[in-house]
């Protein structure tokens, strides 16, 4: 209980423009704080993809359940390793003009029924070769073994010539409306 006349202890009341600065320190650090708990409070651990296992092949399946893409051998395009280092290898390409670096590729066993031997990626293209680098393996690669790479999809657009665009009529309408309504106004 507080004594009549005794000094009370803490700073002193604020008052006018003091007071004004003070609540408005508050409220920004309340909105700082209530934005930051939110934000917080929305991160959490992403749960992995699932994949329909009678969807997709028992063996493009990562273990984690989500889908990798790996090149059909029936439909790839097979080249054959001429050279293999450590963890790179060379492959022959005779027409390289749609291989690009970063392409990925696998590369499998002929004898075995094309068993999957290593996952690649293109480094390097040059006349008639590719340089690999070995991104998983599950047996060591050799020049008995062959390359497989997904041929991109050709996209064929349509030549459409300006006169069928519909572009083309609008502009042709609207000018002329426009240039009738002109000469209309200045005769």
């Amino acid at each position: 209980m507080e004594r009549p006349g005794a000094a009370r202890a803490g700073p002193p009341p604020l008052t006018g423009r003091a007071s004004f600065l003070a609540r408005r320190r508050t409220a920004i650090a309340a909105l700082v704080l209530a934005a930051t708990a939110g934000a917080c409070r929305s991160v959490r651990p992403v749960a992995p993809a699932r994949v329909d296992s009678a969807a997709a092949p028992a063996d493009s399946t990562r273990p984690d359940g989500s889908a990798r893409a790996l090149p059909d051998p029936s439909t790839a395009v097979r080249f054959e390793i001429v050279a293999v280092g450590d963890s790179t290898f060379q492959l022959l390409a005779p027409d390289p003009s749609w291989l690009r670096e970063g392409m990925m590729g696998i590369v499998v066993d002929p004898r075995r029924r094309d068993v999957l031997v290593a996952r690649f990626s293109l480094l390097a293209l040059r006349a008639d070769t590719a340089d690999a680098l070995v991104t998983g393996q599950t047996m060591r690669v050799s020049t008995d073994h062959v390359a497989l790479i997904a041929r991109p999809p050709v996209v064929q657009t349509p030549i459409v010539r300006r006169i069928e665009r519909r572009r083309f009529w609008t502009g042709a309408i609207v000018g002329g409306a426009l240039g009738l309504i002109v000469g209309i106004l200045l005769d």
